[in-house]
């Protein structure tokens, strides 16, 4: 098989793959896009200085990284700039220092957006902002969830609020049904207020009966004292008038015996008077010396059951009034007997008779001794008066009858008065042991009530504490209440992600303008030499492939190439009526690049015929798959990565961003210097092919001639 036999098949072959290729090469490139965007890099700035031991700053770029979905450098402000400006970079994310802060706030009612700077490159490529500002949204709403998360946290540590289980489950309208739950909060707290309120009202009640208690109790303690010292004199009084009953008693006998004497004189001088007389003026003697002890000591001796009468009815019905006041005293089993005597003997007079008889007889025996002492005196002054003596022996038979009854009735009082004394005296020791036991108990109860005082104090002052502190809870409450305001709408949104653009792009068809150019004038400079260099018709002899002028048809090539990229560039502008940044460059651009897209297509069409029109299609597929005019040069296959900064297409949509978008110091020069590159290269290749080939043909004449 000979040589144009194997170019036809070589030929046929390569253009029925054409569509294989074109279609395998496209998609093999980008079959999985969103897949590859871990090496899609983003700077991160963090700035955070942290807050309360925590940096949500640090959190959030190690949530980022964690998540991989995008390649996070963190790196420091210059460096951030420098990589986003030359491309490096697809975004620049700032965190602010007072980033952690401002979320540790969010609880407080001037809470603030945390703001965070956002700055895409929209001139690298379009769809890497889009892509990345998906995983931003991402990212803002993890944020919203996160400070939703520790506002409820922290809301569940404040001590003004307390949350039930519904709220472990972080959901927005919980919280807001929260909020209401929370909005009782005071009403209910008032209530308990008003409980306490009444609490206090009783513990003032208590303060004030205990008060009453201590002062009364005070006055009952004196009183069981005063009644024990009373006790105690009693008791000696008693022993007092016990033993001048017993001198009573030694009297009246001795009365008795005189009385008897007198009795037996008086009869003696009735009978003989005469015979009587010297003896009765002894008699009289001796009765003048008894009736003077009488008359002396008598007084003392009724004085004392008076007052020992006295003191007794005294003492008793003290006790018994002590008694009366006291139900509990008076069920006392110390003070039980004392109190039950008092009331008997009151209530009876027993062991009193005598003393009543001697207090009632007494006076009238004082009287009579005293009547008795004076007549014996005046008798005696008129002893010697016989005519007077008869009637005075009658008067004095009387009242030695008087005498005699009233000293019976002594002798008998003086008796029972000794059996009365014995009893209260038993009666007074039981009192006094009583009193005694009383006093020393009534300390023990008097401390009681000063620590029951102390207490209701410590009470009165615990529950007035409590109202205050109450108070201050429910306004503590009410305040932190108002911290909620507007926090269901803040929780929705606590973050901002402030975006400012690095090349802003207006229009979704500004930011694909540099690739479907560039792919425009690669075609036109392929179809020209399909067109014109191919035209078997020969209508144009200066631009077929049998042009005798090969120099001159490069030349016309390039200037034809000169003129599509301006009218291109042109026309586009015109009627879609995008904006353009730098029109010198983007015009200049337009020229540049069709030229150098000519100067390619040429190079392989006259240099390698009909395979220099495949390497020409493939080279179009393949700057289509990798030169990052679509998706960013990291999502696409690893494979066509190599391919990048190999192929033309990728220098001619960076110049052309830089005339359309923005314009960055020194990155127009370099794309111009590389397309320059790939316009001379195969140019120059081309006219040293063209002259040699051109030489040989001439030198191919003149040998033929």
């Amino acid at each position: 098989m000979n040589k144009n036999k194997v170019m036809k098949v070589v030929v046929f072959v390569a253009v029925m793959l054409i569509p294989l290729i074109y279609s395998f090469f496209y998609l093999k490139s980008y079959w999985n896009p969103y897949g590859n965007l871990e090496d899609l890099q983003v700077a991160v700035v963090n700035l955070d200085k942290g807050d309360q031991g925590k940096n949500q700053g640090d959190e959030l770029v190690n949530a980022l990284i964690d998540s991989k979905s995008i390649k996070i450098c963190e790196v420091n402000e210059r460096k951030a700039e420098d990589g986003l400006v030359n491309g490096k970079y697809y975004a620049k994310l700032i965190i602010p220092e007072d980033f952690t802060k401002t979320l540790n706030n969010a609880a407080n009612l001037d809470r603030e957006k945390a703001i965070l700077t956002f700055s895409p490159n929209k001139k690298s490529n379009y769809l890497a902002y889009q892509i990345i500002n998906n995983v931003i949204t991402k990212t803002e709403l993890s944020l919203q969830s996160k400070v939703a998360s520790e506002v409820v946290a922290n809301l569940k540590e404040n001590k003004s609020f307390r949350f039930d289980d519904s709220f472990e489950t972080i959901n927005l309208p919980k919280q807001l049904n929260g909020k209401e739950k929370l909005e009782e909060v005071p009403t209910k707290m008032e209530e308990i207020n008003d409980g306490v309120d009444k609490v206090l009202d009783g513990t003032n009640t208590l303060k004030e009966g205990t008060n009453t208690l201590k002062t009364n109790y005070a006055k009952f303690d004196e009183g069981v004292s005063s009644a024990y010292d009373g006790s105690v004199v009693l008791n000696n009084g008693i022993d007092t008038v016990k033993a001048g009953s017993n001198k009573l008693a030694s009297g009246a006998t001795l009365l008795d015996s005189s009385i008897n004497q007198i009795k037996d004189g008086a009869s003696a001088l009735n009978t003989g008077a005469t015979q009587g007389i010297s003896q009765i003026s002894s008699g009289v003697g001796q009765l003048v010396a008894g009736s003077n002890d009488l008359n002396s000591q008598f007084p003392t001796y009724v004085a004392s059951v008076n007052s020992y009468t006295e003191n007794s009815l005294n003492v008793l019905n003290g006790i018994k009034a002590l008694g009366d006041a006291n139900p509990t005293l008076a069920s006392d089993p110390n003070f039980a007997p004392l109190y039950l005597g008092a009331k008997q003997i009151l209530a009876t007079g027993v062991s009193l008779d005598g003393t009543y008889g001697i207090r009632t007889n007494g006076n009238a025996l004082v009287s009579g001794v005293s009547n008795l002492n004076n007549g014996i005196n005046l008798l005696n002054d008129n002893i010697s008066k016989i005519d007077e003596l008869a009637a005075g022996i009658d008067t004095l038979n009387n009242a030695v009858s008087l005498l005699s009854q009233g000293s019976n009735d002594l002798k008998n009082g003086t008796i029972s008065l000794d059996s009365g004394m014995s009893e209260v005296k038993n009666g007074t020791l039981a009192l006094t042991n009583g009193l005694s036991i009383l006093n020393t108990s009534s300390k023990a109860v008097k401390d009681g009530i000063n620590s029951l005082d102390t207490g209701a104090n410590t009470l009165n002052d615990g529950v007035n504490t409590l109202n205050t502190e109450i108070s201050k809870g429910i306004d503590s409450t009410k305040e932190e209440l108002k911290k909620l305001d507007g926090l269901d709408t803040y929780v929705e949104d606590p973050v901002e992600f402030k975006e400012e653009s690095y090349g802003e792009v207006n229009e979704y068809g500004v930011s694909f303008t540099p690739l479907f150019l560039s792919i425009g004038l690669w075609v036109g400079a392929l179809m020209a030499y399909v067109v014109l260099y191919y035209d078997l018709d020969k209508r144009y002899k200066l631009l077929g492939k049998y042009a005798d002028n090969k120099l001159l048809q490069i030349v016309l090539y390039i200037a034809i190439a000169a003129v599509q990229g301006i009218v291109t560039g042109l026309l586009l502008k015109l009627t879609l009526g995008f904006s353009v940044e730098n029109i010198f460059i983007y015009y200049m651009s337009c020229i540049l690049i069709a030229i150098t897209f000519m100067s390619i297509i040429q190079f392989l069409i006259i240099n390698f015929g009909d395979i220099g029109k495949f390497i020409a299609l493939i080279i179009l597929v393949l700057q289509l798959a990798a030169s990052g005019g679509t998706f960013p040069v990291e999502t696409i296959s690893k494979g066509f990565r190599v391919f990048t900064n190999m192929l033309p297409m990728t220098y001619s949509i960076r110049l052309l961003k830089e005339s359309l978008i923005i314009q960055d110091a020194g990155f127009v020069g370099k794309n111009v210097l590389a397309l320059l590159l790939f316009t001379l290269i195969p140019l120059a290749i081309t006219v040293v092919v063209t002259m040699i080939k051109k030489k040989n043909n001439t030198n191919n004449i003149v040998e033929n001639n």
